[in-house]
């Protein structure tokens, strides 16, 4: 182990949880947001979806502004016992942004259209912003 290094700039890290459960049909919703200062982040999200349908897709995304940064997809399946009928799934998503300026962070999902009941509920969501002090391409 080599010598220890200075210390480096603190800064507070960004966080919001939302623990109530969210319907999620095909209209997107934001189910966690955080506003930061200008700066670079590594930002995580995550939720815990139950889905009302095998055919029922869920996408969450992170955005800023009106830029998605990163998204990820969960479907349902055959019923699980002792589950939400068809599946329960923790969504989870990381990515690094750079605000120019002071902004939103959205953590937004949306189900699949055209279905009968709502795609899904969605709980426990949540979003962290860690601030770093660059991003290497």
């Amino acid at each position: 182990m080599g010598p220890s290094g200075p210390s480096g700039p603190q800064r507070p890290g960004y966080a919001a949880v939302n623990i109530q459960a969210i319907t999620i049909s095909d209209t997107p919703v934001d189910v966690a947001t955080i506003t930061v200062p200008s700066g670079s982040y590594l930002v995580t999200a995550s939720s815990i979806v139950n889905y009302n349908s095998a055919e029922a897709i869920v996408t969450c995304q992170l955005t800023t502004g009106n830029v998605q940064d990163a998204s990820v997809a969960g479907a349902g399946s055959a019923g699980q016992s002792g589950l939400a009928p068809y599946g329960m799934q923790t969504l989870s998503l990381t990515d690094n942004v750079t605000l120019t300026s002071p902004g939103t962070i959205a953590y937004t999902c949306v189900g699949t259209a055209g279905l009968s009941v709502p795609s899904a509920y969605i709980e426990n969501s949540s979003i962290t912003a860690s601030p770093v002090l660059n991003i290497q391409p």
